[in-house]
């Protein structure tokens, strides 16, 4: 700081006082310079005997950077402030372009670029607008078949509605309670498992879901009883609920709104034709083999076969 104050009392555009012998103004100087035969006459006013004539002083050095006396460099402030360490108490400060940042204390022992880390992988958290249109297609692709063997199994049950009933010794209104129990768990699922794929993500929901369909198909197959028959079609309905419900999310993730026409048809179509060809494919099933023992069981069996 001391070197600073130095610095300080160099010319700033006018000749101070502090440069001469005496208590010279700047005043009497300027007067001198105008009026070189009224020297006398300054000096006697300003308390100077014997003086000649003032002459502009003349400099060999260059004037240095004006600097203001209450004015300190960044480097100044940076190199004041102490280096951090275990003991250093927690400061909150508001943050400016002025403001004084500690250095890290690196123990004097500076990290070149081949000491840091490899750079992770970050394409898993790609925007998928980003998206290649190709991987978009198949992932469009994949989501409608999903939605489309969704909407078979839940027109495919109604059709062995009469062998169900004489299976469980029940009436065929008693069977039907099948198509109900399905509409419920898909209609519950999405209210919690939407919002969830939201934090989470979709994948975790699409996968697990999947299973749960997969494997309450193949249960409705081999259960003994009405009550087990209609717990599995819940369930059942509740793994494939995400199908169609969250696939018009997975579209908008993929396309901007001016593009989702299409992809939007496709998925819209798919569903309309899994509505229709369940019932139509469950029909065949149960007017060949209606009297066959377990086979009309396939109409089951088909579906949560891998």
């Amino acid at each position: 700081m001391a070197e600073h104050k130095r610095r300080t009392w160099h010319l700033r555009g006018r000749m101070d006082s502090k440069c001469y012998t005496g208590i010279l103004t700047t005043a009497a100087v300027d007067a001198a310079n105008n009026h070189p035969s009224s020297g006398d006459e300054i000096s006697e006013n300003h308390g100077i005997t014997g003086a000649a004539p003032l002459s502009p002083p003349t400099f060999d050095s260059p004037i240095a950077k004006v600097e203001e006396p209450g004015s300190v460099d960044q480097e100044e402030i940076v190199n004041d402030v102490p280096s951090p360490d275990v003991n250093t108490p927690i400061s909150y400060l508001y943050l400016t372009f002025d403001t004084p940042l500690p250095c890290l204390n690196t123990g004097g022992q500076q990290s070149g670029r081949g000491d840091l880390p490899a750079c992770p992988d970050l394409a898993s958290y790609a925007d998928p607008l980003t998206w290649p249109f190709a991987r978009k297609g198949i992932m469009v692709a994949i989501s409608c078949m999903a939605t489309c063997f969704t909407a078979y199994a839940a027109g495919a049950y109604s059709e062995s509605a009469d062998l169900i009933a004489a299976e469980f010794n029940t009436t065929r209104e008693s069977a039907l309670v099948g198509v109900t129990t399905f509409c419920i768990g898909f209609a519950i699922a999405p209210m919690i498992l939407a919002p969830f794929s939201e934090i989470n993500g979709r994948y975790p929901i699409f996968a697990i879901a999947g299973v749960v369909f997969v494997v309450f198909q193949a249960v409705c197959g081999v259960v003994t009883n009405l009550a087990g028959m209609l717990v599995a079609r819940f369930l059942k309905g509740v793994g494939g609920s995400v199908f169609s419900t969250m696939v018009g999310g997975v579209i908008a993730d993929m396309y901007d709104k001016e593009d989702r026409n299409t992809p939007m048809a496709l998925f819209s179509g798919a569903v309309l034709v899994g509505t229709g060809l369940g019932p139509l494919v469950a029909a065949v099933m149960v007017e060949r083999w209606g009297d066959q023992g377990q086979k009309w069981k396939w109409v089951f069996w088909h579906q949560g076969k891998p």
